[in-house]
């Protein structure tokens, strides 16, 4: 009974283990489109030097994963 319990609980632990990756994985990749977005009209519609610093910023974002 204990055993079954314990196996219950550690399955019960992996699948919210689970459900937290893919709910990261996608906050990241929304983050990384919009990142990308931004970069995008920057580099059209301003200078370099605006379009490098959110470069700069959005940088470690894109590859926070």
């Amino acid at each position: 009974m204990v055993i079954e319990n314990v196996a219950l609980f550690i399955i019960s632990l992996r699948s919210l283990f689970d459900v937290f990756v893919i709910e990261l994985s996608l906050i990241f990749h929304v983050v990384l489109i919009c990142s990308s977005v931004v970069s995008t009209i920057l580099a059209r519609y301003q200078d370099d030097f605006l379009f490098c610093v959110c470069y700069l910023f959005l940088l470690p974002v894109m590859y926070a994963v």
